[in-house]
């Protein structure tokens, strides 16, 4: 007996930018909530990702290890509102800075 012919679909990541120099740029930058010295890297893509799916270096804030947990237990809107912050101004200013410093 043949095999039944299956219809696979497959869905293709887009492309996102990867950037070493910006992901360390941002950890070398105090955690925008609380000002730590240590921060993490966090993205936070501007214009919305899927479930595990990564967004841009570039889309990305400086968050510490116990702010950058608090963001994922709350979610975005929440955590930001709370705090008070731009988040999206907040990841256009970084990238202005990153520009200024290396000439982008």
């Amino acid at each position: 007996m043949p095999t039944p012919v299956s219809i696979v679909t497959t869905y293709f990541k887009e492309k996102t930018t990867r950037s070493e120099s910006y992901k360390k740029f941002i950890r070398s930058q105090r955690c925008l909530v609380c000002g730590s010295v240590e921060s993490q890297h966090h993205h936070e893509p501007l214009n919305g990702r899927g479930i595990g799916l990564k967004g841009p270096d570039d889309e990305s804030l400086p968050l510490c290890h116990k702010c950058h947990t608090e963001r994922h237990i709350k979610g975005r809107e929440t955590f930001y509102v709370e705090h008070g912050i731009d988040w999206k101004l907040s990841v256009k200013e970084f990238q202005l800075i990153y520009g200024a410093m290396n000439n982008v």
